[in-house]
């Protein structure tokens, strides 16, 4: 548990909001052997059947993990918000400050979304109504190990829950209609059996309360962002996200065109407008916002770290062009990323060189009546209740001169000059597409296996077609394959371009199909039981009871065209 929520009705109808983050910089100090390790791997990896961290599982299962009824330093921001989801008054906002908290509960995201659900079923839309509701009712909706500790009542955390996915609906709001877009692709889960073999499989479903956390990590993430720009316009560690590939969205919104969905792709806020306009509607039972999705996302580039002073004098190019922010970081998973470490001594260095201003001043005590909190990494969330928020504490280590720092940097207050932190940065980009690439052959590995235990016959939609192949991307499990005509066995096919025509005449019924794109094709997956082990994909004839074997190819024969896809809209990071 790295990442804590916290909600307190003000007086003036407001709220503050507190996003508290592990404080896993005060355990990992720079230039240590642990520091060096965590700088190595960069990044916890995510794989079906283990998780390998970052950090040493002492410091990220116990010591940094905010659990409940016990003390823990954590790294917070806090901010003023308005019912609507906007920010402000802006008096003094938003705080920064390393604080110890006590979370009162631990939720998972189903927990919470019960929560959710209840309310808005029971409640009238009125969060006074919960307190008149008896503590059994709501307890029996909340297991007995999530019930809130340290005198807080479960009326009490249902509130803030309440509360928290009310202004978070309508930030999220905002940020669409400020230009933010976001292209979801599925992600698969599996239940793994007494052999380590996948034994059932299903798509990993969004709740609103994943909605909920996202939103405020991602405001959290953009808030420090500008702070530490700000003190360190030269050298601080930013995440940006270039605009698609121009030659790639061209082409993809031609093929969007031809087939009757036009998409105006002149910025990110007009792709999710246009996307709008497709939410309720299907092709051939397929929903043509995932098809559409589909096809946008591959002229997409990744997002990337960078130091600021590598392209100090085009601001612009800081930005990040699926949130449409002006500039963003990652702040707000220090346990499994050393981007975000980096982030909080950057943050605690700017703090210090502040120490004049407001932003180091305790809010007033009343602001703290804290409760519930999330994780933006599916895991679990729960609340934080605020114990003592200590004064800033000067690293020791901080003012060690490293050896790579000039005496220029120095006397700037710099914690990491610009090459420096640049060589950082790729570092991180780096592990995080290598964690990414690894992750998705362990995801696909164990749909392999499965596979060959129990075939599965997909839907898949034809997104593109050349001379002598097509391509079929296969919604339900996120995989794309490229189908050469001559691989396909017992039919005759042919491509007429001109037309967007594909005509494939099968010999043992004498039938004849014919494809254009974003029709369906029925496909037969399985596994190569031969080294190295892939998927399988057989065309079959539609309505064959038979389920007639017509073409079967490995998922290495697709197209080794490179396609970029963004493995940050966020924050879900990014993940």
């Amino acid at each position: 548990l790295d990442d804590a929520l916290s909600i307190t009705p003000l007086p003036d109808g407001n709220y503050r909001i507190g996003v508290h983050i592990a404080d896993v910089s005060y355990f990992v100090q720079p230039n240590n052997a642990l520091d060096d390790e965590a700088q190595n791997r960069a990044t916890t990896i995510y794989l079906v059947q283990k998780v390998i961290p970052m950090l040493p599982r002492l410091l990220c299962e116990d010591l940094c993990s905010l659990n409940p009824s016990v003390d823990r330093l954590a790294y917070s921001v806090e901010w003023t918000m308005k019912p609507n989801g906007e920010l402000g008054p802006f008096n003094g906002d938003p705080w920064y400050g390393r604080t110890v908290i006590r979370s009162c509960a631990k939720l998972d995201y189903g927990t919470a979304q019960a929560m959710v659900d209840y309310c808005e079923e029971r409640c009238a839309s009125s969060v006074d109504t919960l307190r008149k509701k008896p503590d059994d009712v709501l307890k029996a909706l909340v297991p007995e190990h999530m019930w809130p500790t340290d005198g807080h009542s479960i009326q009490s955390v249902f509130e803030d829950v309440v509360m928290l996915n009310r202004l978070a609906k309508g930030r999220r709001s905002l940020r669409f209609k400020s230009g933010s877009l976001r292209l979801d692709t599925v992600k698969l889960t599996f239940q793994l059996g007494a052999n380590g073999h996948p034994v059932s499989m299903a798509e990993y479903q969004l709740k609103d309360t994943n909605r909920l956390v996202e939103e405020y990590m991602l405001l959290a993430n953009q808030l420090v962002a500008r702070k530490i720009a700000s003190v360190f316009p030269e050298a601080a560690l930013l995440r940006r996200h270039q605009p698609p590939l121009e030659r790639g969205i061209d082409k993809a919104v031609q093929l969007c065109e031809s087939i009757g969905y036009p998409v105006d792709a002149s910025s990110s806020g007009a792709i999710h407008r246009s996307l709008l306009k497709y939410e309720d509607a299907t092709r051939n039972g397929v929903r043509v916002r995932q098809i559409l999705e589909s096809v946008l996302m591959r002229p997409m580039k990744p997002a990337l770290y960078f130091s600021t002073g590598t392209m100090a004098d085009d601001r612009k190019a800081w930005r990040h062009y699926a949130l449409a922010f002006d500039m963003y970081t990652h702040f707000t998973s220090p346990i499994r990323r050393y981007a975000d470490v980096i982030v909080h001594r950057l943050l605690t260095k700017a703090l210090e060189i502040n120490s004049n201003n407001r932003n180091l001043e305790l809010p007033p005590p009343e602001m703290y009546t804290i409760s519930d909190d999330g994780d933006d990494d599916g895991d679990d969330d729960g609340g934080a209740e605020e114990k003592a928020t200590p004064d800033i504490k000067k690293n020791k280590n901080k003012n060690k001169k490293n050896k790579k720092h000039d005496a220029d940097d120095d006397d700037r207050g710099l914690l990491y000059s610009t090459d420096e932190l640049q060589k950082l940065a790729d570092q991180c980009n780096m592990r995080k597409l290598n964690s990414k690439k690894a992750q998705e052959q362990s995801d696909k590995l164990f749909l392999c296996v499965y596979a060959r235990d129990h075939p599965l016959m997909v839907k898949g939609t034809v997104i593109d077609m050349g001379e002598k192949s097509f391509e079929v991307v296969v919604l339900s499990h996120a995989l794309e394959k490229r189908v050469h005509l001559d691989s396909i066995n017992d039919a005759d096919a042919s491509i007429d371009k001109e037309e967007g025509r594909i005509t494939i005449r099968w010999r043992g019924s004498g039938r004849e199909q014919v494809l254009e794109l974003f029709d369906s094709v029925d496909l037969l997956l399985g596994m190569r039981e031969q080294p190295p082990i892939d998927l399988t994909f057989t065309l079959v004839e539609p309505s064959s009871a038979a389920a007639t074997v017509a073409s079967s190819t490995s998922a290495a024969d697709a197209d080794d065209a490179a396609k970029e896809h963004d493995d940050d809209q966020d924050d879900k990071d990014d993940e």
